[in-house]
């Protein structure tokens, strides 16, 4: 019994997607946050840009 515990795979797959999507969440994180003050001056330029456009 107790070797069956520890020779099961059951979990395996799932444990390795949950590191590989908290890797990517992690890498998210850091690429946003290395270009957040540029990204902040992209996005207000270009809503400026749209209400402009759209406003009567």
């Amino acid at each position: 019994m107790l070797k069956d515990l520890f020779t099961s795979e059951a979990g395996v797959t799932s444990i390795e997607y949950a590191l590989l999507g908290a890797l990517i969440a992690v890498a998210i994180i850091a690429a946003l946050s290395a270009t957040g003050q540029e990204n902040g001056g992209i996005w207000g330029r270009w809503t400026a840009s749209f209400l402009s456009a759209i406003s009567p």
